[in-house]
């Protein structure tokens, strides 16, 4: 998994030890403006983040199959976030601080674990495992 500290930000070296052990992992990070972030894996190692820090948000991760993971992070403003996984040793997380959030994780079979945190605003979460 992922690690990060207590405002969001992922530890370099997990992500750096994630890449080689020859999984998949992708990253996204955005700063201000109109942001957007779409994420797709297949199969495997996994590993995935989506970080995004003001303004217009929005992200989606969807993972398929293996030791999979997640992380969404966003700071503030139109936050809405997604996480699907589907099959394996599972986890998700996403955190979002303030103004619109909402948020989602859908798991569907194995490890599984979750975790929502919202701060302020108008918040909406929902989790499912099946």
């Amino acid at each position: 998994m992922t690690t990060s500290d207590l405002a969001g930000t992922p530890d370099p070296r997990a992500l750096a030890a994630a890449m080689s052990a020859g999984g998949l992992v992708a990253t996204i990070q955005q700063s201000g403006n109109n942001n957007q972030a779409t994420l797709s894996q297949q199969g495997l190692n996994s590993q995935a983040l989506i970080s995004q820090l003001g303004n217009d948000q929005q992200a989606f991760i969807l993972q398929q199959g293996a030791d999979l993971s997640a992380v969404i992070t966003q700071a503030g403003y139109g936050n809405t976030a997604s996480i699907t996984q589907i099959g394996s040793a599972n986890v998700a997380l996403i955190n979002q601080y303030g103004a619109y959030n909402s948020a989602s994780i859908e798991q569907n079979g194995t490890g599984q674990q979750a975790s929502i945190t919202q701060h302020g605003n108008n918040q909406t979460a929902v989790v499912r495992q099946y």
